[in-house]
């Protein structure tokens, strides 16, 4: 009786062992890629956006993706349309637009896995915590690989010069993985927000160095900035362009929504206001924002 249960517990770890041994080694590969991942940017790229998504209105911002301009840069296969430049004035709402850019994107790309890889940045005016323009290329680049099951070949090959010679990858190195990842890919995009809040320097080693190197016919990049930025503007002139405003019915629904969250007694008050009179403070707040 021993015997049988003993011989029956050794077939069993036989068959076991294969299985344990493979869980043994995705562990090890999904620790080696987290290391990879981390050795490029460690950096969370995702907390600007969670706060924008956040404090954006509801059901704003459809005048934008509706845009036919908007759809050909998203949709289309043309490389003459891989770049949408999409400036504004300050307080027209690029960052909310921006947000609702990348949410098109990402859910694009979550129905499509592993066709698409999706990176962004919002820039903002911090110039001891603003990043380079290598650490903005690197960050790119993790953001696409990490959407992907399998390192690329490039990447690993990146990495393993490095602990072979601990030395810093440089950008166009960061390039070529990224060409080399996008080349796999059906789409690869790359939004960013507020180019102007950005270091001038840096920014024009990235839009100098990276963009213009980039494969074309795979990636896509959306970028946002104001008007009178010179540089920015020069660098986009052959680039498809849709100006951001603050559209009217954004605008109202934006407005209703702070409206509802004004201190208790100044609502109490606006709340016994007629819908006729109501409607009219919304038009008038709206007419005075002047498409900011």
């Amino acid at each position: 009786m021993i015997a049988s249960v003993q011989a029956h517990l050794s077939l069993f770890d036989t068959a076991l062992q294969p299985f344990l041994e493979r869980e043994y080694w995705e562990r090890y590969a999904e620790a080696e890629r987290d290391k990879v991942l981390d050795w490029i940017w460690k950096f969370d790229s995702d907390d600007k956006h969670q706060r924008t998504k956040g404090a954006r209105a509801a059901n704003t911002g459809h005048w934008f993706l509706n845009n036919p301009t908007f759809q050909n840069w998203l949709e289309g296969q043309n490389p003459r349309n891989a770049t949408l430049f999409c400036p504004g004035l300050a307080g027209a709402g690029k960052t909310y637009i921006t947000s609702l850019v990348v949410d098109k994107v990402l859910e694009m790309a979550g129905l499509q896995k592993g066709k698409i890889a999706v990176a962004f940045i919002y820039f903002e005016y911090r110039p001891k915590e603003s990043p380079d323009s290598r650490g903005v290329a690197a960050s790119i680049l993790r953001q696409w690989a990490q959407s992907q099951k399998d390192l690329d070949p490039e990447l690993r090959k990146l990495y393993a010069e490095w602990r072979a010679n601990r030395r810093t990858a440089n950008i166009p190195e960061f390039v070529c993985c990224m060409n080399s990842i996008a080349t796999k890919l059906s789409s690869a995009f790359i939004i960013l927000d507020a180019l102007d809040e950005w270091d001038s320097n840096e920014r024009w080693i990235f839009l100098n160095r990276v963009v213009p190197h980039l494969d074309t016919t795979r990636t896509k990049v959306f970028a946002t900035c104001r008007p009178h930025i010179e540089d920015v503007s020069k660098f986009f002139t052959n680039s498809d362009k849709l100006v951001i405003v603050a559209h009217e019915d954004d605008l109202k629904r934006y407005v209703t929504e702070k409206l509802k969250q004004i201190e208790p007694r100044k609502k109490r008050r606006f709340d016994q206001l007629g819908s006729i009179l109501k409607d009219e403070i919304v038009d008038k707040l709206c007419t005075q924002a002047n498409g900011m």
